[in-house]
């Protein structure tokens, strides 16, 4: 709710998680806070419903950062953590008999109920194209009752046609996201929706072998500083990481550990804070809080915590997870870690006979020209894999090039059948006007 000016922040039952008479709450958005601020608000909200109080400033603490739960936080800027107060109240709260609906995941993993509108086909659900305004399948699917209209096919779903038919097996569904880490996906004539997401294994290499693909990207350092502090910037020196991940940086941290920010170990300095070269000597930052180190006549740059988050919940202030950080080595929640292999029976050089590599499923990936699922030769295969709907694509084009073959055959066959017929009829005509030519010409005499 947006308020001009407010003398509280909103309404919840505090330690009612579990109650379900009283899973709610009402967060106010004064017109003096940004959106972080918003966000605390909405923090502390959740915090006092999970059975946390607001801190007592004389006997609470937070480590190198203000405490979450005080009302002090709503104007800070800046990293915040739970305080010593925080984590007592919360240990206390989850141990409670009544409180077992925390460690209760069914509700959460099965639904008791589908929601009609929500996107989502869920258990009686024919289709579910959202809601009256979002629908774009009005012709086929019910967006009030989330059943298929008349002879509809579909109703919903990237492989659902305006014409509410399924799309035909090997319709692009999914572009890929990255030319060397991440794979289009196809539809498989079957289903309205489109095949779960494919991409390279984790630890498979990219750009020339300097860089590692993780949850289907190339996970390369300059990448991560173009993307934040824009073209021309680079991964900064290990001396700069060693600068902006020391002990004497306030904000400097290996991400979030038990609640608190935690300095870099000597072997970790890679996976911490990203640190960048600045693209050039007269760069000025778009980027709202940048901050400055000099180290040996450089200039480092790096962005305080909590200022760029991305789309899947992770700081953009941070290395992101497989980044090279060593020889046979990349970056997993802020440490560095050996790429490991042996959780995935995989071998690409094996099991896809080097034509292909191992994708996110342990199967493989065939380049083209190479038939999945083991990357036999097979000239006009689109390549692929038995995930990604290439194979029924691979078997649709193949059978169309196969009739193409069979008719060309059938053409040409043809031809030589009849070319005698032609030419026997071309010289019988030939021979017919020699002879009615020889009699003119004795006539003529």
């Amino acid at each position: 709710i947006y308020r001009k000016h407010l003398k509280y922040i909103g309404a919840t039952s505090p330690g009612e998680l579990c109650n379900e008479s009283y899973v709610a709450g009402v967060g106010t958005y004064p017109e003096d806070i940004g959106l972080e601020g918003l966000s605390m608000v909405i923090t502390q909200l959740i915090g006092l419903h999970i059975g946390l109080t607001y801190d007592d400033v004389d006997n609470c603490s937070c480590p190198r950062a203000p405490c979450i739960m005080q009302p002090e936080a709503l104007s800070s800027s800046g990293m915040k953590t739970f305080s010593n107060c925080s984590v007592h109240d919360y240990t206390h709260y989850a141990s409670k008999l009544d409180m077992q609906c925390l460690g209760d995941l069914s509700n959460v993993l099965q639904p008791k109920q589908s929601v009609c509108g929500n996107g989502i086909v869920e258990g009686s659900e024919e289709c579910d194209c959202g809601n009256e305004t979002e629908c774009q399948f009005k012709e086929c699917c019910n967006h009030e009752t989330c059943k298929l209209k008349g002879s509809a096919q579909c109703g919903s779903g990237t492989c659902c046609t305006p014409k509410c038919e399924l799309s035909a097996a090997g319709t692009p569904c999914r572009k890929a996201v990255d030319p060397e880490c991440d794979f289009t996906e196809y539809c498989d004539g079957s289903s309205s929706h489109c095949v779960p997401d494919t991409f390279a294994l984790d630890g498979h290499l990219c750009r020339l072998g300097s860089a590692y693909c993780y949850n289907g990207r190339c996970q390369a350092l300059n990448d991560q500083c173009v993307s934040l502090f824009g073209k021309g910037s680079q991964g900064a020196s290990y001396a700069c990481f060693e600068k902006v991940n020391s002990q004497r940086e306030n904000l400097a941290n290996c991400d979030s550990k038990n609640s608190y920010s935690l300095p870099c170990g000597q072997k970790d300095v890679l996976c911490g804070k990203l640190a960048c070269f600045r693209p050039n000597k007269n760069y000025k930052s778009s980027t709202q809080s940048v901050l400055y180190s000099y180290v040996h006549g450089s200039v480092c740059l790096s962005i305080p915590p909590g200022l760029s988050m991305r789309s899947d919940g992770k700081d953009n202030a941070y290395v992101a997870d497989g980044t090279v950080c060593g020889p046979q080595m990349y970056c997993i929640n802020g440490s560095c870690k050996e790429v490991n292999f042996t959780g995935n029976d995989c071998n690409a050089a094996k099991k896809c006979k080097g034509n292909g590599i191992c994708n996110n499923f342990g199967h493989c990936q065939c380049f083209p020209d190479y038939r999945p699922p083991d990357c036999n030769l097979q000239i006009g295969s689109p390549g692929g894999s038995i995930d990604d709907g290439n194979l029924l694509r691979t078997d649709s084009a193949l059978a169309t090039k196969r009739l193409s073959q069979h008719a060309d055959s059938w053409v040409i066959l043809g031809f030589f059948i009849f070319l005698p017929f032609i030419m026997t009829l071309f010289l019988g005509i030939i021979k017919r006007n020699e002879r009615k030519i020889v009699p003119q010409k004795e006539q003529e005499r």
